[in-house]
């Protein structure tokens, strides 16, 4: 599939120095910005299905586990690991290779291009948020059978959740950024889990739980898995 959207000339150091330079926004949850940048690219991440994968540790085993188990069984897998290692294009990655530096730059200028008009009505979008785009326009034009999307700092409000790619891979939860999700946000994504379980039984089927290493942070989970015999 190729994503409609102007693709300005940036090279790929330009690009990546562009993007970097969002840093200074540093993190500001909300799933206003992410939403726009992708409704103005066409709204890249709805031809995209796979697993959202969320947790305090371990997030980046399951994509790295499960990514070679699909690639094994003959699928087309993105990924989007991190940190990098070596390169930030790693983060971007589809079956274990990362993008290259030219499409890189070219999806990076084309999610700049529509970051203004953006930033106009909802604040300017930060590095995570313009690389969730980049994210999803390169899957959505790299014909994947399926993707593995790890989030940012997590909760509701994190600009992965801008994506709903059919399930949903929890390894565990422990109480972390306290300062920016705080106290209540582990409660409402049990509640939030809930509701989503109650209406979509198929959601409900493909949910996938991992044991947690702190029972505390386990226990309104654990409370749902019995709610709804998972």
């Amino acid at each position: 599939m190729t994503v409609p959207g102007p693709a300005p000339s940036l090279g790929y150091h330009e690009a990546l120095a562009a993007l970097a330079d969002r840093g200074r926004f540093g993190i500001r949850l909300g799933l206003g910005r992410t939403r726009a940048l992708l409704r103005a690219l066409g709204d890249p991440q709805r031809t995209v299905r796979g697993a959202l994968v969320a947790g305090t540790n371990g997030k980046g085993s399951v994509l790295a586990l499960a990514g070679s188990a699909l690639r094994a069984a003959g699928h087309r897998v993105g990924e989007t690991p991190k940190p990098h290692l070596v390169s930030y294009r790693e983060r971007v990655a589809v079956d274990g290779r990362p993008i290259g530096a030219a499409d890189f730059a070219r999806h990076v200028a084309a999610v700049l291009d529509v970051a203004g008009p953006v930033a106009r009505r909802l604040g300017e979008p930060t590095e995570f948020e313009l690389l969730t785009a980049v994210v999803f326009r390169h899957f959505a034009e790299s014909d994947l059978d399926v993707a593995l999307v790890e989030v940012g700092l997590g909760g509701r409000l994190d600009a992965t959740h801008a994506w709903d790619g059919g399930v949903a891979a929890v390894t565990n939860v422990d109480l972390d950024h306290m300062d920016r999700l705080g106290p209540l946000e582990l409660h409402q994504r049990g509640v939030a889990l809930a509701q989503m379980m109650e209406r979509d039984q198929q959601f409900r089927r493909q949910l996938i739980f991992f044991p947690a290493q702190n029972p505390r942070a386990l226990a309104p989970w654990q409370e749902l898995r019995v709610a709804f015999d998972i």
